[in-house]
């Protein structure tokens, strides 16, 4: 039908049975509130024929009508980070245009001076692939707005965060980035950690001959039997890498042949550990050296997992 204005409906032709007519309404509402749902109540009755009077009501429609400019913006949360002192952690970001209007957002970052953080695009340079979230050496092009995004198109971009040089393990920094356009802004803090293997030694004692357990120091006599514990230990949390130790045979002792040995058990007692595990030791030129851990060789040491200690014995008489 021709689409003029009747107002309060209007009255068909007669219908042959299966024939429709196909109309459209306009809803004009007098106020504008954002997120208004209008419901326009259709129905259609029989004038003539044998359905005069019957009314067809399950024609009821209800729209939910856009009525003004709406700005809104997703960033997203990446999980907090940990790297090595004087390293850079990346966190891929993505900032999402959720609005129903073109907007341009301004990145941002704050974070500690001693912690610089900076934004850089996800643009793909240097070999990688655009939006991939995997930052590559070459994309290095500094990020400071997401440009004008359509309705539900993202941007993506890199925080690159250094953590200081000589950072003791476990300090750390929280950094945050945001982004800002008209009308929307989102925000997002990130935390970044530090992480280093810290190597101690624990040194002690026992008189085999006289009974005792390991202390820092034990009393002797000409002939007892000592055995000495060297405990090196990790705790920081990242693994250690060519762990070693030199540490001088006591004076006035001499070390007995076949007693030097590395071991995972803190009480002396129990076999050795596996050379390819735990490493090895040997008496050279009146000092204990030992290289240690996972890999260890006779040129250098292994590797200590955070949280791991490695015990090195030998045992000595007393001259």
């Amino acid at each position: 039908m021709d689409e003029a204005a009747l107002p309060g409906g209007f009255t068909t032709a007669d219908l042959l049975p299966g024939a429709s007519l196909t109309f459209s309404v306009q809803v004009t509402p007098a106020a504008l509130p954002l997120g208004a749902d209008y419901r326009v109540a259709v129905d259609a009755s029989s004038v003539t024929g044998a359905l005069a009077g019957q009314v067809k009501v399950d024609q009821l429609k209800m729209e939910t009508i856009s009525c003004a400019h709406s700005a809104a913006v997703t960033l997203s949360a990446p999980p907090d980070g940990l790297g090595a002192p004087g390293s850079i952690v990346n966190y891929p970001y993505t900032v999402t245009n959720v609005g129903n209007a073109a907007n341009s957002f301004t990145l941002s970052v704050q974070g500690p001076a001693d912690w610089p953080g900076a934004l850089y695009a996800d643009d793909g340079a240097g070999g990688g692939v655009a939006g991939d979230a995997v930052r590559q050496s070459g994309e290095t092009v500094p990020s400071a707005s997401s440009g004008v995004l359509a309705p539900g198109v993202s941007y993506r971009f890199f925080l690159a965060q250094t953590i200081p040089a000589g950072s003791s393990d476990g300090t750390h920094a929280d950094t945050r980035v945001s982004a800002a356009g008209t009308g929307a802004s989102g925000l997002d803090q990130v935390t970044t950690s530090a992480s280093t293997a810290t190597i101690s030694l624990a040194e002690s004692v026992r008189n085999l001959t006289q009974g005792g357990a390991f202390a820092p120091s034990a009393n002797a006599l000409p002939g007892d039997t000592l055995e000495y514990r060297l405990a090196v230990t990790n705790s920081g949390s990242a693994p250690a890498a060519s762990v070693g130790i030199n540490s001088a045979v006591p004076a006035n002792t001499t070390t007995l042949p076949g007693s030097l040995r590395v071991s995972t058990v803190a009480s002396g007692e129990g076999s050795a550990c596996a050379v390819a595990l735990c490493g090895w030791v040997r008496l050279t030129g009146g000092s204990v050296v030992a290289h240690l851990g996972g890999g260890a060789s006779e040129a250098a040491g292994g590797s200590l997992p955070p949280g791991t200690t490695l015990y090195v014995y030998f045992r000595a008489q007393v001259e």
